[in-house]
């Protein structure tokens, strides 16, 4: 069977075990879209890509493809988010975005918008000490809803949200939740994306996830245990 090499920038959003000394691992790529490929032997000690097989690591990784099936053989380093792991909600949130950015998207699909956001949400998340996490989250399910053709808009100073139609709103016709003031505003901001300062609350953060796993019709279990 022919096989043909690929590189490609890409990060791990999942793992698992594969027998006695492999991994599984599910790469989200700038250019190939997610590709489930095996790391052979890295479960053994002192095992040279053992760091390449681990969620939120990010690197230039070459692949084999042999018929559907892929293998990597070098991945050259570039980061592994490694703060994310010794902050637990932190980790929580980060995995929570591997798992949305799994879920919206395919081999072969154009995903180089969303792994650029991917990234630059896990930059704030793991090295902006001043950035609210629950906005974090929040920014990233809003900005992946619009990449992935679920884009909210804002009436100004409305309060009420369409869950229907993702638009925060004045009036009460349609399937509508009532949101405080101060919700409304936030949510207003995180659409419109105009403050970085806003501090979402875990209120509103539940809103979207439940909107987000409307649309989408995946459930985001990572990000519950957070909320």
């Amino acid at each position: 069977m022919e096989k043909r090499e690929i590189k490609t920038k890409a990060i791990v959003i999942a793992s698992e075990d594969s027998g006695e000394a492999d991994r599984m691992i599910t790469l989200l790529t700038l250019d190939a879209g997610k590709i489930k490929a095996k790391i052979r032997g890295v479960k053994k000690n002192k095992a040279k890509l053992a760091y390449a097989s681990f969620p939120f690591n990010f690197g230039d990784y070459i692949l084999v493809q042999t018929g559907r099936s892929y293998t990597v053989i070098n991945c050259s380093y570039i980061d592994n988010f490694q703060g994310l792991t010794t902050d637990l909600n932190k980790y929580y949130a980060g995995a929570g975005m591997l798992e949305i950015a799994g879920n919206l998207s395919r081999e072969g699909s154009d995903t180089y918008e969303l792994v650029m956001l991917l990234l630059k949400s896990l930059k704030e998340l793991c090295y902006n000490e001043n950035l609210n996490i629950f906005t974090i989250i929040s920014k990233f399910l809003v900005e992946a809803l619009t990449l992935s053709g679920f884009k909210l808009t804002a009436e100004e100073g409305a309060s009420y949200f369409d869950f229907e139609l993702g638009r925060l709103k004045s009036d009460r016709i349609g399937e509508i939740i009532e949101l405080d003031k101060e919700d409304a505003e936030v949510l207003r901001a995180l659409i419109e994306n105009d403050d970085n300062s806003i501090n979402t609350s875990k209120t509103l953060l539940k809103l979207l996830i439940l909107f987000y796993e409307n649309k989408v019709d995946e459930e985001i279990k990572i990000l519950k245990k957070f909320v």
